[in-house]
């Protein structure tokens, strides 16, 4: 789904606003967006709420939140919470919060409550990615297919975030004052 076309913003009141531009800011109340499927992000975009305390985006589960796959994108001020990738192939991108595909900025954010079956619960970056001012926190990656012995594929790593380099280059991660705490992985990080 694309951003501009998956999104309704519930108010007061039952009220809905669309989002279709290239950059939105909410108002002064607090908003919690519920996920019908990952938003994918495949131009240049920039997401800002008016605090993680404020704006609360969610998959409640069914999906991951946000797919990036463009040039650059910045996501801020915002929580990324109860996303979901399963399935039975390691090899698949993981990032229950997010994967990533490209430069991607995250600002002031929380990332909590995802969950992958393999690598990144919270995020999993395959390119550049920098994380600034942000919380990492209780997400979780355990693959529920078991391996004697793991492979390398297989193993379920970065609870919080993961990175791997791909097609699209090298992974190239940039922590400024952030907090990854209390995030848990079957194997590795």
């Amino acid at each position: 789904q694309k951003f501009s076309a998956a999104v309704g913003i519930g108010g007061q009141g039952g009220q809905h606003r669309a989002v279709g531009a290239e950059q939105y800011h909410v108002g002064k109340q607090a908003f919690g967006i519920v996920l019908s499927g990952e938003l994918f992000i495949a131009r240049n975009l920039t997401i800002r709420g008016l605090g993680a305390n404020r704006l609360t985006i969610t998959a409640n589960g069914l999906s991951r939140v946000f797919n990036v796959d463009t040039t650059a994108a910045t996501i801020s001020d915002l929580t990324i919470t109860g996303g979901f990738v399963g399935g039975t192939d390691p090899l698949t991108p993981g990032g229950g919060g997010i994967v990533n595909f490209s430069n991607l900025t995250l600002q002031r954010c929380h990332i909590t409550g995802n969950h992958a079956e393999f690598h990144g619960g919270g995020i999993a970056s395959y390119f550049h990615l920098l994380i600034d001012s942000c919380t990492i926190s209780s997400n979780t990656v355990h693959s529920s297919i078991f391996r004697v012995p793991p492979t390398t594929a297989g193993d379920a790593r970065g609870g919080g975030v993961y990175g791997a380099g791909g097609s699209y280059g090298p992974a190239n991660m940039v922590f400024v004052n952030s907090t990854i705490s209390g995030n848990v992985a079957f194997h590795d990080g």
